[in-house]
């Protein structure tokens, strides 16, 4: 996907019980002329996918009358050719695991601050099957939830690696392993640590080591 490449219009679906926090994304996002529904809870965005062609649906986690993953695996077994997102207050491994079973194509903490950002989302959602891809095994989509988990959070965080591990609960090293090799690794502001935990889990050691060579050395400081 080529950033800054215009997106097709798409018929969007937001669903979530708080209409207003999605105003300014729901008016930008017309304004590039896609056409946006809302539903408050999971009955009327199932009647809404009902009787319209939704392309792609933004949807909350928790929603006052269910939850917005059982709307995600309803409309899965229903074949529904919708792609859904599934964005939420609090971004967490399980979570992600738990949104791609259920057939979600990407998993977004709120606020979504960046509209670009939903739209390029939004390419990614109308481009990719729902699981199970063929080819793919359970083991890759993981590490892909995981790896977009991970980069949407270093995006929220402006590149610093530092605040995003953080955020994630893991250390700057294990955040710069689980990018190896992804390219760009989601812009990191902060170089990748070399030996920094290793060095201070052994530096006690490595002075009491030092305190005995000098105790043995000819012409040593007396201990």
């Amino acid at each position: 996907m080529t950033p800054g490449v215009p997106v097709a219009p798409r018929n969007i679906l937001i669903v979530d019980g708080d209409e207003a926090a999605w105003a300014p994304i729901a008016t930008d996002l017309s304004s590039k002329g896609h056409v946006v529904e809302f539903a408050g809870g999971v009955r009327e965005a199932e009647a809404r996918l009902a009787r319209s062609n939704i392309d792609v649906v933004l949807c909350k986690a928790r929603l006052p009358d269910g939850s917005g993953l059982d709307l995600v695996r309803r409309s899965r077994l229903a074949r529904s050719g919708s792609r859904f997102v599934v964005v939420t207050d609090c971004l967490s491994a399980e979570g992600a695991v738990e949104a791609m079973r259920a057939g979600a194509v990407d998993y977004l903490a709120t606020p979504l601050r960046d509209v670009d950002a939903v739209l390029e989302y939004m390419q990614l959602a109308s481009a990719i099957p729902a699981p199970p891809e063929p080819g793919k095994t359970l083991k890759q989509h993981l590490r892909d939830f995981e790896v977009q988990i991970i980069l949407q959070t270093v995006a929220d965080e402006r590149g610093d690696a530092k605040l995003a591990a953080e955020r994630l609960g893991i250390g700057v090293s294990s955040l710069y392993r689980k990018l190896k090799g992804v390219p760009g690794r989601g812009r990191l502001g902060q170089r990748e640590p070399q030996g920094r935990d290793t060095a201070h889990e052994h530096g006690p050691q490595t002075h009491r080591s030092r305190t005995r060579r000098l105790a043995r050395s000819p012409g040593g400081p007396a201990i």
